[in-house]
């Protein structure tokens, strides 16, 4: 073993040209507890530089077996650096973890080297010391104990119960609040179901959150209230009462975020979209002022702005600023000019939450919707596209499918291998007349396409054909053989049972 750790630092401390390191290599192989201490104070710092040193976790672990109270308080620092919750050192942690609280200059460190590398074998060795220093330790040894318990919950579940219970208490004290939330908002992120059984006493807290608190706990409701949006119920009193007496933007931006996942009375949305719309007339903060019209635009369908508060960001030429007025006023106006503007500040901003406003604000019919769609897929905005996919799956007018089919006819050659190919294909499923439209569904190259474009699009194309029935011609049926050969299950048989299709159902030719 010492031989191993004599090559493996001395590699690390090549890359030193440090005399002093040079020292503390040599205390760390034969020197004393005092010396040792030293040594490792010296390689702590290197280790943000170094790749990798794990194999320094027998030292750490010899010298947390140190009688002095220093030694030891060296070695949980280097143990948070140095330990992973795999490495086999850490099976011994226990122990030494539970010799250390005896010490009280010791709890401190001991719980916060603990919280870098727990796993569930550690945390159910300790968890005994560890409900004790929850119960009864002073508060920053408490909060490391829930910090422990929820980094232990992230891989075994079965922790969830107790630590609900002591989150439970913590949320009732000042010092643990702000701690036992945020734990609480990262469950409700991972799992709402979890914290489903707190939501009655995350609604009393509301009307006397701070800020801070306030934030976490919007987090959790929008979780929960995604998951069941009958809980909205509960909420408008306390919210109407944080409102109240609260001026923070941050606060009331949060409380925008609530609103606008619940339908509650016109009242409330009144009551924040009016503090929300002062706040911009008397506040100068640029960065205040697209926060607060973020909030009105996520409002604006329940909640009209002052057009005069409004106005004077339009021309702003902060983009984050001028965005959300831009999307208010087309909210509410409901007009093309107002869709035009919308339209024009995507194309130079290539803001994907405008791409969104504008595609629910534009009637989902007429040519200036269709143009809308192929302008948008044209910008190539990440992640616009399941948003251009579901516009395209939303026309229900005869006359505007019609329109769309023809704009597709003059504008692609095949549908593109992404989830916007797919909805035009589904499209020209439904709606086409055209047996011509059978080439656009089996292209050319459709072969060099992905496995789901493929079988996809001679589904799509099935259908297509079963609805009108008409007469393939050879060089489609060509591309069907060849595709039946294909390494992708789902590709051949799709393909295959075309075929079969084809054959068993007579055509009536047009000549006869």
């Amino acid at each position: 073993m010492i031989n191993f750790f004599s090559r493996a630092l001395s590699k690390i401390l090549d890359r030193f040209d440090n005399d002093e390191l040079d020292e503390a290599f040599k205390s760390f192989i034969s020197g004393n507890e005092i010396s040792q201490t030293k040594a490792m104070n010296k390689i702590i710092p290197i280790s943000f530089d170094a790749n990798d040193l794990s194999f320094l976790g027998f030292q750490v672990t010899m010298l947390l077996s140190c009688q002095s109270i220093e030694a030891r308080q060296v070695g949980f620092r280097a143990a948070s650096l140095f330990l992973q919750p795999s490495s086999p050192y850490v099976e011994m942690m226990p122990a030494i973890f539970r010799k250390a609280i005896r010490t009280d200059e010791l709890i401190i460190p001991a719980l916060k080297s603990m919280s870098f590398y727990i796993n569930p074998f550690v945390f159910h060795s300790i968890e005994t010391e560890l409900y004790t220093i929850i119960e009864s330790s002073s508060d920053v040894g408490r909060k490391y104990a829930l910090t422990i318990m929820f980094k232990a919950y992230l891989n075994d579940s079965s922790i969830i119960p107790k630590l609900i219970q002591y989150i439970r208490g913590a949320i009732f004290q000042p010092s643990l609040k702000y701690t036992a939330l945020a734990i609480l908002c990262e469950m409700a992120q991972r799992n709402p179901l979890e914290v489903g059984s707190l939501f009655n006493m995350l609604v009393s807290e509301i009307p006397i959150a701070t800020p801070a608190a306030f934030t976490k706990i919007s987090r959790i409701l929008k979780a929960l209230l995604q998951l069941n949006a009958s809980l909205a119920i509960d909420l408008e009193k306390p919210l109407s009462q944080f409102i109240t007496r609260q001026s923070d933007p941050i606060s009331l931006t949060d409380a925008a975020v609530v609103l606008s996942q619940v339908q509650l009375s016109p009242t409330i949305y009144a009551q924040l979209g009016t503090k929300l719309q002062n706040i911009i007339a008397v506040d100068t903060n640029p960065n205040i002022t697209a926060c607060v019209l973020s909030a009105l635009k996520m409002m604006s369908r329940r909640f009209k702005p002052s057009a005069s508060i409004i106005s004077p960001s339009i021309d702003s030429v902060d983009s984050s600023i001028r965005g959300p007025a831009i999307a208010i006023r087309a909210i509410s106006a409901k007009d093309q000019r107002s869709s035009g503007e919308l339209y024009r500040f995507i194309t130079e901003t290539k803001d994907i939450a405008s791409v969104s406003e504008l595609l629910q604000i534009s009637r989902n019919d007429g040519p200036i919707f269709v143009s809308i769609i192929s302008g948008l897929y044209d910008l190539a905005i990440p992640g616009t596209l399941p948003l251009i996919a579901d516009a395209i799956k939303s026309i229900s007018d005869s006359n505007t499918q019609k329109l769309f089919l023809k704009e597709i006819s003059e504008t692609i050659f095949e549908p593109p291998d992404d989830i916007v190919g797919l909805a035009i294909a589904s499209a020209i499923s439904e709606w086409s007349t055209d047996p011509e439209d059978i080439r656009v569904l089996i292209p050319p190259l459709i072969a060099t396409k992905s496995e789901l474009y493929q079988a996809s699009m001679i589904t799509y194309a099935t259908s297509f054909w079963l609805r009108l029935q008409f007469e393939i011609e050879t060089g489609i049926v060509n591309r069907l053989a060849v595709l039946t050969q294909s390494s992708f299950h789902e590709v051949r048989s799709a393909a295959s049972l075309f075929l079969d299709l084809i054959n068993s159902i007579p055509i009536e030719s047009d000549d006869s």
